[in-house]
């Protein structure tokens, strides 16, 4: 074999490309934009988070608000649910506890995220931890308060619930009322 076809580097026996060539670096863009990304989520947590505590401390709904959370209800799904009907299902979600434990649960997970991505964009692996911690919290009391939700949906809510009984398999595994 002719030494002019070689790929091998010259000064180097073959066995392995200078270390100078393929120099290990640190990557600070990556975990820079998924902090960033962090940052953004957990901001729309918190508006989310929001929209739950103001549903927990509402007494009435307005019929401005009824009308926009019955108008898929009514047309899309062909429900006729009554503005009485689900005034009482809004009272007891709120006195359940279910909007609150919701609403805070989203509200301290997107906190905790906020600030891991903080961390995160500094470089500090702590960041990470926040992270996940937070989106853990989140997920478990937002996962119970639906769960609370669905069950009083059932009992309040029954024309919605026949329907949608079947479509729903966290709730069905988890336990729930049939």
């Amino acid at each position: 074999m002719n030494d002019d076809l070689s790929i091998r580097i010259d000064g180097n026996k073959g066995l392995a490309p200078p270390v100078d060539l393929f120099a290990v670096r640190p990557d600070r863009k990556g975990p820079k934009t998924v902090a960033i990304l962090l940052i953004l989520g957990s901001l729309t947590m918190i508006v989310a988070a929001y929209g739950d505590l103001s549903l927990a401390n509402t007494e009435d709904l307005t019929q401005a608000e009824l009308d926009a959370l019955l108008t898929n209800v009514r047309e899309a799904n062909k429900q006729n649910v009554t503005d009485e009907q689900y005034q009482e299902f809004h009272d007891e979600a709120r006195e359940s506890g279910a909007y609150s434990i919701r609403g805070w649960s989203v509200m301290i997970g997107g906190l905790a995220i906020g600030i891991g991505g903080f961390f995160l964009f500094k470089l500090n692996s702590v960041g990470v931890k926040y992270a996940i911690s937070g989106a853990t919290f989140a997920a478990i009391g937002g996962i119970y308060a639906n769960y609370l939700i669905y069950n009083i949906s059932l009992d309040m809510l029954p024309a919605i619930s026949l329907n949608h009984r079947y479509r729903l398999l966290v709730p069905i595994a988890l336990g729930s009322k049939e």
